[in-house]
């Protein structure tokens, strides 16, 4: 059973057995200090908090008695984040180089699941080959002891899931920017052989810059090459998130190219658009029935608002046949361009080509008025000598 604290001196050795102070300096902060100490423990905690030793992360664990876990390899864990499709994920600093970086963990009832550390691994493997501005990077992956782990860049932001929640529908052209920068992303990935098969919103995120930043690649599939570890944890499973798994996903989850994330994608913009998945049925097996056999209503009914020429784009990306929809992102980012702009824009731009159009129309009109005119001048021409040289003989 563990000891709660009920002192400060306790509490100071909880801290040092932790590792997560460097001994010197926070001794050198305790002599100094000891006698402003207060005597309560969660008051010390809220000292050592200010003072930059730990956190409130670590102070809810400490005030309990807890010390352990907080080193993992070469980082040390700040605080959780939440839970990714694989496990638990922390933020974390790296001891020397004073990085931030998020750190996912595989969970202690998985650890001894050989298939699961094999999954992990590939997540690791999957996110180490990519190296795109729209997803997050992969740094590292390791053990400590039974603990398996993954390091990966820490973006400052907000998932979408949780933008949409408190926004409700997001303008199109806001949304149709967002949806560019995940093509994007995706289109490296699939340039590399790699489909993401999970594209929601809570795996979307968006940073305080405005850039879109995909994370998760726990459901990756390597389509270019044989992925038995995929098939066999497949076999008789749906691999996938129902409100966004393209229809063939949800026959053959293994069976996928870059196309199902196409349609997830469009699934996925639906929800920016509308502020609710595609089809709203309560059971799973309803929506996956309803991916697979019914059409979701048309954006622009769900809201005048948004063009319908805009949303027959989103029809396609969710085209129930892979090739009805579009082939590649590269043709998403082409068809989507025009409407990431303001509509002011998007209409002048479209003005000035109906401009140019009916300028090109009226020039060859005028040529082909006087192409028209030129025999007649000539016949005229001829006409008038042919008299000028009778006239000439008489």
């Amino acid at each position: 059973m563990v000891a709660v604290p009920s002192c400060s001196e306790e509490l100071i050795e909880l801290i040092r057995k932790s590792g997560l102070v460097d001994d010197s300096s926070f001794f050198q902060w305790v002599d100094e200090n000891r006698n402003q100490f207060k005597d309560h423990p969660k008051d010390f905690l809220d000292q050592a908090i200010e003072a930059g030793f730990i956190t409130e992360f670590h102070a809810r664990h400490f005030i309990v008695g807890k010390y352990r876990g907080f080193i993992l390899g070469k980082y040390r864990i700040l605080n959780r984040l939440g839970i990714g499709g694989m496990g638990y994920v922390y933020l974390a600093e790296h001891s020397s180089l004073k990085r931030k970086a998020a750190i996912k963990v595989l969970p202690s009832n998985r650890q001894k699941d050989p298939e699961a550390v094999k999954r992990f691994y590939r997540e690791a493997r999957a996110s180490a080959v990519l190296d795109h501005p729209n997803i997050v990077k992969a740094f590292d992956i390791n053990h400590e002891g039974n603990i398996h782990f993954l390091a990966m860049e820490y973006v400052e932001g907000t998932s979408l899931d949780s933008v949409v929640e408190k926004r409700g529908s997001i303008p199109h052209v806001e949304a149709t920017k967002w949806v560019i920068q995940i093509a994007s992303g995706l289109q490296h990935g699939h340039d590399k052989g790699i489909v993401h098969r999970d594209i929601k919103p809570s795996n979307l995120l968006l940073d305080t810059s405005g850039n879109i930043k995909i994370l998760d690649m726990g459901l990756a599939l390597f389509f270019q090459e044989e992925d038995n570890l995929t098939k066999n944890h497949a076999e008789g499973m749906i691999l996938g998130t129902a409100d966004y798994m393209a229809p063939e996903q949800i026959m053959n989850s293994h069976g996928v190219d870059y196309r199902a994330d196409i349609y997830s994608l469009g699934a996925t913009y639906y929800s920016f658009l509308t502020g609710k998945a595609p089809f709203s049925q309560n059971s799973t097996n309803q929506k996956l029935l309803a991916h697979q056999f019914c059409q979701p209503v048309a954006v622009h009914i769900v809201d005048p608002k948004i063009p319908e020429e805009l949303s027959n784009l989103i029809q396609k990306m969710m085209a129930k046949n892979p090739n009805e929809r579009f082939q590649s992102m590269k043709a998403v980012i082409t068809a989507l361009t025009p409407w990431s702009k303001p509509p002011c824009l998007h209409d002048s731009t479209k003005k000035i080509s109906i401009t140019k159009n009916i300028q090109k129309r009226k020039t060859i009109h005028q040529k082909k008025k006087q192409s028209k005119r030129l025999p007649y001048a000539i016949t005229l021409v001829g006409i008038v000598l042919v008299i000028l040289a009778i006239l000439f003989i008489w």
